[in-house]
């Protein structure tokens, strides 16, 4: 399961083998009537999802299947499988996460799909054009502002809360921390910044439990850095940036097309070639800027629940209307 899924006050209910069977069965008896209409909406469309929704719209004929995409996941395999034989081993075509099962996956979820959403119109531009679609971004509840961070530092202390990999700024940190004893950096613990190094004294790892509008409260800016030349990386917007952006962070960010379309004037933008020394004055220039309180504005208006839940009623509605057609 997704690490980052504690994050979020659901009930998460894991079916597999013999309890999948049972909850479709259950899914029938309730949908039997057609009094009610079931909607599925499908994060990714990777395998197994293609079996269970398959399953699913036979059992539920008049189910209406969504598809949702946050990122190019076969792109990012193919970048990830290109770094280094280890990583193509690991990645090999017996793996559910190869490139090429990845985009197989996601052909038969499109099969079975009555419409797609996406976070970002970057993205939609890899995405079947036959399907109706709709831009549904990464959203986060309200929640809090965050508290100003306890006095007493004499380091900018630096916030990277999520998933951190080669193509997400990784050897940009490791390498920031190593250079200035001014800054200290935030991390969840098995983040993935890999073993200390040059720079442990001032990167400190907080439990992957604690609420994220807590670990926001221990830091002075955002920084998120990453690979726009990467396959697949140049599209994906990360979660983190709507997380900093809710939190009301100064926000330090490479500038990629999905970044921009959702951030675009409340960050302060890192060009792809910035040197270190260039992130390093951006980052202390941020400190003081008032782009984190016009980030959560942003963010309120325009990437909350409330603020997209009509967006996606009417999606739905309207393939709900137009639904009259029938899945091989």
């Amino acid at each position: 399961m997704w690490k980052g899924a504690r994050q979020f006050d659901f009930d998460i209910d894991t079916i597999s083998g013999a309890r999948m069977t049972r909850r479709i069965g259950e899914l029938a008896s309730r949908y039997a009537k057609g009094t009610d209409r079931l909607i599925v909406w499908v994060s990714k469309g990777i395998a197994p999802l293609p079996r269970l929704v398959g399953e699913i719209r036979r059992v539920v004929p008049s189910a209406v299947v969504i598809v949702d995409l946050d990122d190019d996941d076969a792109g990012l395999a193919r970048a990830f499988r290109a770094r280094s034989l280890s990583n193509a081993f690991k990645l090999n075509p017996l793996r559910v996460m190869h490139p090429l099962r990845i985009e197989a996956s996601q052909q038969r979820s499109f099969l079975l799909a009555d419409g797609l959403t996406y976070a970002t119109d970057a993205l939609r531009r890899r995405l079947p054009a036959n399907l109706p679609a709709t831009l549904i971004p990464h959203t986060r509840a309200e929640g809090r502002e965050r508290l100003p961070p306890a006095a007493g530092s004499d380091r900018v202390r630096i916030g990277a809360f999520g998933t951190i990999r080669a193509h997400k700024g990784q050897a940009v940190l490791q390498n920031l921390i190593a250079t200035y004893q001014d800054v200290e950096l935030f991390t969840f613990q098995g983040s993935g910044m890999g073993a200390p190094g040059p720079g442990q004294d001032n990167w400190t790892e907080i439990s992957p439990d604690t609420p994220l509008e807590e670990a926001y409260d221990l830091v002075d800016v955002a920084l998120i850095v990453m690979d726009a030349t990467s396959d697949g990386g140049d599209v994906q917007l990360p979660a983190k940036l709507i997380d900093a952006m809710k939190a009301g962070v100064p926000i330090v960010a490479t500038r990629t097309d999905p970044i921009d379309e959702i951030a675009g004037g409340v960050y302060l933008p890192l060009d792809q070639h910035t040197t270190l020394e260039e992130i390093h004055a951006a980052v202390m220039a941020a400190v003081t800027s008032d782009r984190g309180h016009a980030a959560r504005e942003r963010f309120l208006r325009e990437l909350t629940p409330s603020a997209l839940a009509s967006t996606l009623i009417a999606h739905i509605t309207q393939i709900s209307q137009g639904k009259g057609h029938t899945h091989d």
